[in-house]
Parts: structure tokens; sequence; C-alpha cells
């Protein structure tokens, strides 16, 4: 999929698939409920990218956003269902779930104890 993909980006733009973090190790060595960050299963972080100029028409976005699209639908067979919460995903409907599983409960816990008035926050802030 990967090598499919990379030959059929949409005229005028840039696609990317990038495997930005390798695990394994140390990383994986402390439990996922052991802090915030839960992907300590994972064997690597991978980021879709797709990059398109700002004068691109509403038809170039939407043909680079459907290979993205794509891309991801494509791949979800091979990945964890999670997702890495600085990779942020505006249309990911479960994001708090893909971002934080089984350490949601208590993350958010500790932000009603330590920002009950949601000092930091933004669109997809526990």
């Amino acid at each position: 999929a990967v090598r499919r993909y990379g030959q059929a980006v949409p005229a005028g733009g840039l696609g990317v698939v990038q495997f930005t973090a390798e695990f394994g190790g140390a990383v994986n060595r402390r439990a996922a409920g052991d802090t915030a960050f839960v992907h300590r299963d994972c064997a690597f972080l991978t980021q879709y990218l797709a990059y398109w100029p700002a004068s691109a028409s509403p038809a170039q976005v939407s043909a680079h956003q459907a290979w993205l699209d794509g891309l991801w639908q494509d791949l979800r067979p091979w990945a964890s269902g999670r997702a890495y919460q600085n990779y942020i995903d505006p249309r990911l409907a479960t994001w708090r779930e893909a971002y934080y599983g089984p350490n949601l409960a208590r993350l958010e816990a500790v932000r009603r104890t330590y920002d009950p008035d949601r000092l930091f926050r933004f669109p997809q802030a526990i």
C-alpha cells in the first residue's frame, strides 16, 4: 500500500508516509498505564501527510484529502487502532480513546484536579 500510494499522489502536491519513531527496548519496558503515553506496545509511529499549495482549487484539495483518507484506511489492518496525540487529527471521531486508550479516565481526573477552569485547552483537549 505504501509503495502504491507513493506513486499515486495527486498532481500539484506531495504525499508522505513518515515512520517517525522506532520503539522497543526502554520505551516498551514501561506498562501503558504507567504514564500518559499509551503507545508502549508499538514497533514504531507512522504519520501520513499530504501537502498542497495554498492556491490549490477545491477539487485539488479534495483529491489530496481522498489520497490521505485512502492511505489511512488501507493501512488500518496493520495499525494498533490508536493515534499519537501529538499528531492531531481533527477528523478523528474517536480521538479520546485513540489518543489515550485505557489512560483516559485517569487523565481526565488529573485535568479536573489541576485544570478545573480549562486554562489549557484546544479542540481535542481532555
